[in-house]
């Protein structure tokens, strides 16, 4: 049924790069006691499921498994009428901006967020003989949540490993509605006078390490460093949001260990809307009005407020939280370098 010598090999590489020794158990199980057919064309989230493991841990097993051998990943295209695969391909380079569903006659836009979703398949040479063919016709299982395009662009290790499979920028992957972060130390030159450049460099690294780990453990990624600063993605305003207070407090408690605390402090600012995941120079990034409209937005943020487009405030739930949970909001309106007219932006802190 399977090639168990092969498959424990793999394992054991998985098990040498860090995975858990529970998780790899757990993993084995799973495979040796499905039916072929059952490892065609997978959820990644069954397989958190019967591992254990959280978001990113799943992601980042995922690429593991893929990169050493264990699952072939395929980018599925999801009908958003009948939910049925219209399509799919083992290069998110080779998905285009719209597709055809045969079931429905409907030509439909495909978004990251939404409709491009990855399952996996157990290796063809890990199964004995010739391995299943997936069904002739599949579709989503609504019991369980996909993994997008979206969910795996923050993950260190995709961009790394996957950025040549991302389209060039004339042939991009639309993103219908995304959380774009920026953040940025203040007074940082100010910081390399006033410490060295040596404690400087220490405290930064350990601001980015710390601002790393909040945003992927609350399902964000970080895309990509600009000196000092981060820009960041989320699925949700709201979660954007509480991320970025807790940033700032533990910036505040790095910057107070190296005793620099009147005027420093962490900017952070976001802004909401569609964007276009592309590939700059063989780099995985995302490119757009809303990118840009973060970018400029992180410049109104202080040590105490964050800056917000109105995009990202009128999120419900987000409005719901600052509502219930103490917070002050004074908006300005702004002329961004770049943009048409004015931009409403949102100053939020905690209120008293």
């Amino acid at each position: 049924m399977f090639k168990l010598t092969s498959l424990k090999a793999i394992l054991t590489r998985m098990y040498r790069n860090g995975i858990a020794k529970s998780t790899i158990e757990d993993l084995y199980k799973f495979i040796v006691k499905s039916k072929p057919e059952n490892l065609i064309a997978v959820n990644p989230n069954l397989i958190a499921i019967k591992t254990g493991l959280s978001h990113l841990e799943m992601l980042n097993l995922a690429i593991d498994g893929v990169l050493l051998g264990l699952f072939e990943m395929q980018w599925d295209i999801n009908c958003p009428r009948c939910g049925n695969i219209a399509n799919h391909t083992h290069s998110l380079g080779d998905v285009h901006d719209h597709s055809y569903c045969q079931s429905c006659q409907l030509d439909f836009d495909n978004y990251a967020d939404q409709n491009i979703t990855i399952s996996l398949s157990l290796h063809p040479n890990l199964f004995e003989g010739t391995p299943p063919e997936p069904p002739a016709m599949r579709q989503v299982d609504k019991r369980m949540a996909v993994v997008t395009v979206l969910d795996l662009i923050g993950v260190p290790k995709f961009r790394k490993n996957f950025s040549d499979q991302i389209p060039n920028l004339d042939h991009s992957v639309k993103v219908r509605s995304v959380t774009l972060m920026f953040t940025d130390l203040i007074q940082s030159t100010a910081i390399y006078n006033d410490i060295g450049d040596l404690k400087a460099y220490v405290l930064v690294k350990e601001h980015f390490d710390v601002l790393f780990a909040e945003i992927t453990a609350h399902s964000g990624g970080v895309i990509k460093t600009i000196g000092d600063a981060v820009m960041a993605v989320f699925h949700e305003p709201l979660t954007a949001v509480k991320v970025s207070f807790e940033l700032k407090k533990a910036v505040k408690a790095i910057l107070r260990k190296h005793k620099l605390e009147n005027g420093y402090g962490l900017k952070v600012g976001m802004a909401s809307g569609p964007a276009l995941v592309v590939n700059m120079n063989k780099v995985l990034d995302l490119f757009g009005t809303t990118v840009n409209k973060a970018a400029r937005i992180v410049n109104f943020s202080d040590n105490e407020q964050i800056a917000v487009c109105q995009n990202t405030l009128a999120d419900a739930d987000l409005k719901h939280w600052l509502d219930s949970g103490g917070y002050e909001i004074n908006t300005i309106k702004e002329q961004l370098k770049g943009l048409p007219g004015l931009t409403e932006v949102a100053l939020v802190k905690t209120a008293g």
